[in-house]
């Protein structure tokens, strides 16, 4: 498969790896309004590196329960960057 490749929505094929996502430092992230529901690395975060996601608007950092394994997807904090 190729790593630009669409996945179809029915779920009749996943990924084959883990997803690596760009990683950005923050006074460096790209535009939410021309990512609009893409997902970055924020790598100089206070808590360490952090995966961020655009509502169009703003970037949203996704929360977590303190382990890797345990994501809960809910959204902790908004960036207050626009550019």
């Amino acid at each position: 498969m190729r790593a630009n490749e669409g996945l179809p929505m029915d779920g009749s094929r996943g990924m084959q790896g883990p997803l690596i996502v760009k990683a950005y430092l923050t006074a460096d992230l790209p535009s939410a309004a021309d990512w609009d529901q893409g997902l970055i690395e924020i790598s100089d975060e206070p808590g360490g590196p952090a995966l961020a996601f655009s509502d169009g608007s703003d970037w949203l950092l996704l929360g977590s329960s303190g382990s890797a394994n345990t994501w809960d997807m809910q959204i902790a904090a908004r960036i207050a960057l626009r550019i």
